[in-house]
């Protein structure tokens, strides 16, 4: 009797559960268990975030729409283990929001996915073999897609019509670039057809005598918006050429699950120097470190204030100012010693306090110092600012 599992699958005939889902959470657990995350630094159990605990689930991620709940219990055991290790998350273990570590490098976040955004790319590859492989005997049948995913592959997806046979005339981008549901969701609504390809319902005017459905006294202004429209794209059905479609998220024209999920993250006002904090000469420990600076989330004495927490309030190099990641790297006498140091071995120029005074915080300082080194030392001039920040803050713990 149904639900059964079925090649690692749970099958129902209702709506799926998190109980029809609990052996896969119950898998993630187990491998926890094994695990001495005690005896592991953080970027070890980074790496083991990534490469496993967000592999797990993602077999089901591509057939199910799993619901919401499913990912908070995902999440809660990949964010305990990163940052509590094997106890309760709770106070200020998490140093950085969630929403924070699953985003891409390149926006500073940890590169850990986004269970539930990573799903979406995962499911759009139905509606793409839809497209490209007609054949396929699932084709035509309800797929995982919802709403939102539908609007996310219209957005990074253009269509040119050939015969109109494979185009569907209201939730496919081939007018304008955008689906004709989003933009008319009245006419949508209305629609007694609404799986219509482009060639059925330009006939003879077909989609208009569709809009059959409901109250259709107020949507006249629509009919002859979109009439117009239409018109103006000028769109000819050839009966020779196929409809073709072109995924605008790769140079190639193909769907990739990997840009599917890319174009799901806006750019940041501000572009995280990701290069500064991953791509050096370093131990990964120091990676960590660098980025947790350059976020401001290190555990200083003015953070520890706002937190009404105990703290010593000076600095504990130079025993004056208030300490704060910014003062205690860059405006303490002592690290502007060093620094001043570092500047006069070879190749380091670039480190010399007059290089970065003018900078506010740790990315605009460290974007100075890296532009004022010559193009082949940038790395290396990345690596050696990372080693000396390090010393810094060992000695001042």
């Amino acid at each position: 009797s149904l639900p059964i599992r079925y090649l690692g699958l749970p099958i129902t005939t209702g709506r799926l559960i998190l109980v029809h889902l609990q052996f896969i959470l119950d898998r993630i657990r187990a491998r926890l268990d094994g695990w001495k995350g005690r005896l592991m630094h953080i970027t070890i159990r980074r790496v083991l975030v990534r490469c496993i605990l967000s592999a797990m689930p993602m077999f089901a991620f591509t057939v199910l729409r799993v619901p919401k709940k499913f990912f908070k219990e995902v999440d809660k055991a990949r964010r305990c283990f990163l940052w509590a290790q094997d106890e309760e998350v709770m106070g200020g273990k998490c140093m950085v929001a969630w929403s924070m570590v699953t985003a891409p490098e390149t926006h500073g976040g940890l590169g850990i996915h986004d269970l539930d955004k990573f799903a979406c790319a995962l499911r759009l590859r139905w509606l793409w073999l839809s497209w490209t492989h007609p054949e396929r005997p699932w084709v035509g049948t309800d797929t995982p897609c919802n709403l939102p995913d539908q609007a996310l592959f219209a957005a990074n997806t253009v269509v040119t019509i050939g015969g109109g046979r494979t185009t569907s005339f209201w939730s496919s981008p081939w007018l304008d670039g955008r689906p004709i549901r989003l933009d008319y969701p009245t006419l949508f609504a209305s629609s007694i057809r609404k799986n219509s390809s482009v060639r059925d319902a330009l006939l003879d005017g077909r989609w208009i005598l569709d809009l059959r459905h409901g109250e259709t006294s107020s949507i006249a202004p629509s009919v002859l918006q979109l009439a117009r429209a239409i018109r103006r794209a000028g769109n000819i059905i050839n009966d020779d050429l196929n409809d073709t479609i072109r995924w605008t998220a790769t140079t190639s024209g193909s769907y990739s699950a990997r840009s599917a999920y890319a174009a799901q993250f806006q750019a940041p006002m501000a572009p995280f120097p990701s290069k500064n904090v991953w791509r050096i000469w370093a131990p990964g420990k120091l990676k960590m470190f660098l980025w947790m600076l350059h976020l401001d989330r290190l555990w200083c004495n003015d953070r520890l204030q706002r937190r009404g927490w105990e703290n010593n309030y000076f600095c504990q190099l130079c025993l004056r100012n208030l300490e704060s990641s910014s003062h205690l790297f860059w405006d303490c006498p002592i690290a502007i010693q060093a620094w001043t140091m570092a500047a006069s071995w070879r190749g380091c120029h670039s480190l010399a306090h007059a290089t970065w005074s003018s900078g506010t915080t740790t990315t605009e300082r460290v974007r100075l110092i890296t532009d004022a080194a010559r193009p082949t030392d940038r790395k290396g001039t990345r690596s050696i600012l990372a080693l000396i920040a390090w010393p810094i803050w060992l000695e001042r713990n």
